[in-house]
């Protein structure tokens, strides 16, 4: 014996009851949980930015400049000028 003929297509009960849901999760997420997630990415993206900003360079007449100078003119012969093409200069080096 056959109950109902029911059907994917035709809506019933449960159909409706998970389609509550599912709006009464979304609205509740949107108001308290993307709101938190959006903002804590925000900030993330944001100190990462700022790790790949170089920091300030000393200025060449500071004393640690003086003592790194020092330190390389007592380790090796004069520069020839033929730096490393990918080496990071600072105000140091640009003093030399």
């Amino acid at each position: 014996m056959l109950v109902a003929d029911s059907s994917l297509l035709t809506p019933n009960g449960t159909f409706f009851a998970e389609l509550i849901a599912f709006i009464l999760m979304i609205l509740i997420l949107g108001k308290y949980a993307y709101p938190r997630i959006i903002k804590a990415a925000t900030e993330r993206e944001d100190k990462i930015e700022q790790g790949f900003a170089l920091p300030p360079s000393p200025s060449s007449d500071s004393p640690a400049c003086r003592r790194r100078s020092s330190r390389r003119s007592r380790k090796r012969a004069p520069s020839t000028g033929d730096h490393h093409p990918f080496a990071r200069r600072s105000n140091c080096d640009a003093a030399e």
